[in-house]
């Protein structure tokens, strides 16, 4: 394909590229030069419309992936709640705590709904919280050693 210059007296009439073609023109696959109306469409006295692109669906998801996720969220839930049903009978332990908590912080006012101050439960990683609470109740108690494996490996990870 030859290359015209600036130089080339055919140069100047060259037609430079529209973006965006007419949709009389994209059917017919003529050139279009993108004004409104195109010289085609009034050339053959035509309605010249511009039309949104129709933009491609998203592919969706393989059947694969889904199932992996739908596999994931109901081992996370059940994992929820097995720690729920271990950390049940520790509530009065963890008031406890709590309690000690506010004792040794007496700025935090415990009779006002929770407001924009940060709470002690939110300056500590909940994974710190929940090895404390492990170690401290042994909340792991009576579990195989896979198991334990398993849930300490729950906490550790980031």
């Amino acid at each position: 394909m030859l290359v015209s210059s600036p130089d080339d007296p055919h140069h100047q009439y060259r037609k430079k590229r529209v973006g965006k073609a007419c949709d009389s023109c994209r059917i017919k696959k003529t050139k279009c030069d993108g004004k409104s109306p195109c010289s085609r469409c009034l050339a053959d006295n035509k309605l010249c419309v511009f039309s949104e692109k129709k933009k491609s669906k998203e592919k969706p998801l393989s059947t694969g992936y889904v199932e992996l996720l739908e596999t994931k969220v109901d081992l996370l839930t059940k994992s929820l709640a097995r720690v729920v049903t271990l950390a049940e009978p520790h509530i009065p332990l963890l008031q406890q705590i709590l309690e000690k908590a506010r004792s040794q912080q007496p700025h935090i006012d415990t009779s006002s709904p929770c407001d924009e101050t940060e709470s002690p439960r939110e300056s500590m990683p909940i994974n710190e919280v929940v090895s404390f609470l492990i170690a401290d109740s042994q909340l792991l108690q009576g579990l195989s050693d896979q198991d334990k494996q398993g849930k300490s490996s729950l906490y550790s990870a980031h």
